[in-house]
């Protein structure tokens, strides 16, 4: 499924009231049948292909050219600054202030993600009534309270301490990232 339609949605859930008013936490469907077709139409591309000569090719870009991972360090920055920036006190409060909001209204929840992953709104694929309501109510109590504003500061402060602490690493890690990117680049001279 289509995961939000900026990097905002995806990482700390909805955030777009028109959105929330046309969709709930539900993505657009118009977007998410373009998605679909997308990856469908990747998945037959790749079945009509002759496999041998697809993993051929493959491997001689591969070597020509190798595939540019994220290291594991990376993610796991990433990974561990979204759950520890819910463990700061800042977080917290935010996070509590939007619960009490969302009560207000008449929604119990503890953390704002946990309106959004509420197994009542993902029976259908669209959004009823009482979704696009609480989606409206999620996002405005979000708003008044700063949420993504306060989570996203957070965390970035938890990752610039990260980065701090593995500087050595992740130099060595981005001039191994930069070798390869150059060599695809001569590759595609």
């Amino acid at each position: 499924m289509l995961g939000g339609t900026n990097d905002m949605d995806a990482r700390y859930g909805i955030n777009d009231l028109d959105q929330a008013r046309q969709f709930g936490y539900h993505p657009d469907p118009q977007a998410q049948k373009q998605y679909d077709d997308a990856i469908n139409a990747d998945i037959a591309g790749r079945a009509s292909v002759d496999q041998k000569v697809l993993l051929d090719c493959v491997g001689k870009a591969s070597q020509a050219a190798p595939a540019v991972e994220t290291p594991q360090l990376i993610e796991q920055i990433d990974g561990d600054s979204w759950k520890q920036a819910q463990t700061q006190p800042a977080v917290k409060k935010a996070f509590a202030d939007w619960a009490a909001c969302m009560d207000g209204k008449g929604y119990h929840y503890a953390k704002p993600m946990d309106a959004n992953d509420d197994g009542t709104w993902w029976k259908t694929d669209l959004a009823s009534a009482e979704e696009k309501k609480a989606a409206v109510a999620d996002v405005e109590c979000r708003d008044k309270y700063s949420v993504e504003r306060v989570w996203f500061d957070t965390e970035a402060e938890l990752q610039q301490k990260a980065i701090r602490e593995h500087a050595a690493t992740l130099d060595k890690l981005r001039e191994g990232m930069q070798s390869a990117v150059d060599r695809a680049e001569r590759a595609a001279r």
